[in-house]
């Protein structure tokens, strides 16, 4: 059980980490270039969350970052809350299983998602391929900068 109250920049550039039982504030920019990550019972107040990440795995964790998993590459999350403006920019396999996903504002730009989300997503844009699931959404923007292949399939749940 660790408490980092000034987590600005930490573990960057870092391979093979396991972290439990943690808690990080002002976490800005948390594991970014990392990879090979796993996180088990977490909580992040930051942003940037595993920017520039790639093959991280976060379980029964509660995220609070601006924008989490921008630019990052196979990232899974399990029974998690995320809480922020962006989510999964720029990503490529991004997957979300049982998450709780709050006040997410044009979610998942310029990446391939495969999400399945209980509940309603305020706007999804310019997705670039996956599939996206949701019991609402409110707005999808296609702005013609999505990057190819662009066929992301969007459905709202009956």
């Amino acid at each position: 059980d660790c408490t980092f109250t000034d987590a600005q920049e930490t573990l960057w550039s870092c391979r093979n980490v396991l972290v439990e039982k943690s808690s990080f504030d002002k976490g800005d920019y948390l594991l970014a270039h990392s990879s090979d990550i796993r996180l088990k019972n977490i909580k992040l107040n930051g942003n940037y969350l595993g920017q520039w990440g790639r093959n991280i795995e976060v379980f029964d964790s509660e995220i609070h970052s601006r924008d989490a998993f921008w630019n990052t590459e196979n990232v899974s999350c399990y029974n998690c809350t995320l809480d922020g403006e962006y989510l999964g920019w720029h990503s490529k396999n991004l997957h979300l299983v049982n998450c709780h996903i709050k006040d997410a504002d044009l979610a998942f730009e310029y990446c391939t998602v495969h999400a399945d989300i209980r509940g309603a997503v305020t706007s999804v844009k310019n997705p670039t391929s996956g599939e996206i699931v949701a019991d609402s959404i409110g707005e999808i923007i296609l702005d013609g900068n999505a990057l190819p292949p662009a066929n992301c399939k969007i459905v709202t749940r009956k």
